[in-house]
């Protein structure tokens, strides 16, 4: 009888390390069996100033393709590097936004005050401003196309008006300045200088009546020094104010 009871108890230990290892293998299965980090979905990222960032994450910052959100309804989609779009991208904005004074510190860059920011930005973008080449629509309908830097047009570009007039030529902080052809939409047309959008300078400008003007305009007018020729051959060569010849 005492052999039967050693025999037994013998056997009841033995059952009870195998369950207690049977267990701990099994834990080991289901945390190998744990998704991995890296492999998780994209998800939403919610960060201060109400903004809200949906994509893939590296160290915490929106990476890849995704969208970004502003607390003022602005939002992007394309690609962004370490949480800022860059890359090719859309920018849209709600209407009546306006560029906000920059300081120089931020990224050396300055904003022009003032500008509509447009209703719609495709194209690229460089560290979280329209850089490049790309096309801007704005609530007005007007349209431009050509190239930006830090946000604004600069460079080279063709501006389509609503009320039918086209500017085609280079840009300067936003505005058409430089050398570049006007053709308005009575079907005047003027190629030379350009100032802060107005025709400023020496340039030449065709009427539809056949009628063409050579020479200095000042405020979209010709004034001083030109030579207007009429179809007919006659000339009126000398100085000019607010559009008029003079003698």
């Amino acid at each position: 009888m005492k052999k039967l009871r050693q025999l037994a108890l013998f056997l009841l230990c033995f059952a009870l390390v195998f369950v207690l290892c049977m267990c701990s293998n099994e834990d080991a299965s289901v945390e190998q069996k744990k998704e991995p980090q890296s492999l998780k979905e994209p998800q939403a990222l919610e960060e201060g100033k109400g903004e809200k960032n949906v994509g893939e994450l590296k160290d915490g910052k929106p990476q890849g393709q995704g969208t970004l959100t502003e607390a003022d309804g602005t939002t992007y989609v394309g690609e962004i590097k370490d949480g800022k779009p860059h890359g090719q991208g859309t920018f849209s904005y709600p209407e009546g936004k306006k560029f906000q004074p920059k300081e120089v510190e931020d990224a050396g860059r300055t904003w022009i005050k003032g500008l509509p920011m447009g209703k719609e930005y495709v194209g690229e973008v460089k560290e979280g401003a329209r850089d490049g080449q790309g096309e801007l629509t704005y609530y007005s309908g007007a349209k431009y196309v050509g190239q930006f830097k830090d946000g604004i047009m600069n460079g080279k570009g063709v501006m389509t008006n609503p009320n039918g007039v086209i500017y085609e030529g280079e840009f300067k902080d936003g505005k058409p300045h430089g050398q570049g052809m006007v053709a308005f939409a009575d079907g005047k047309k003027y190629v030379g200088q350009v100032e802060n959008n107005n025709i400023q300078g020496n340039g030449v400008m065709t009427f539809p009546d056949g009628r063409k003007y050579t020479g200095q305009f000042n405020k979209n007018k010709m004034d001083g020094e030109g030579i207007l020729i009429y179809p007919d051959g006659r000339k009126e060569e000398g100085m000019f104010k607010d559009g008029k010849f003079l003698n």
